[in-house]
């Protein structure tokens, strides 16, 4: 997987990640869903993602991706990581 956009794709739509994420606790519309195919997932949302693809036997969503990706993502609109 090689962007936020491919990983958010494993699940059938925005709307079954967001209820997966629902299932934990946090209310993030579908339409937040999909804007994080361009935009990235946000950090404090990655370990619940992690855990969402696990749950639903998604092989290489881990935390290091996250932040490979959110890394690359930062460099790409000139900001800084670290």
């Amino acid at each position: 997987m090689e962007s936020f956009a491919e990983i958010i794709a494993r699940w059938p739509s925005a709307t079954a990640l967001a209820e997966d994420l629902k299932a934990r606790g946090l209310m993030v519309p579908p339409v937040t869903v999909r804007s994080w195919r361009g935009n990235g997932i946000p950090g404090p949302y990655w370990d619940h993602v992690c855990e969402a693809a696990k749950e639903r036997g998604f092989d290489g969503v881990t935390r290091d991706l996250l932040c490979r990706l959110g890394a690359a993502a930062s460099d790409r609109i000139g900001g800084t990581h670290g």
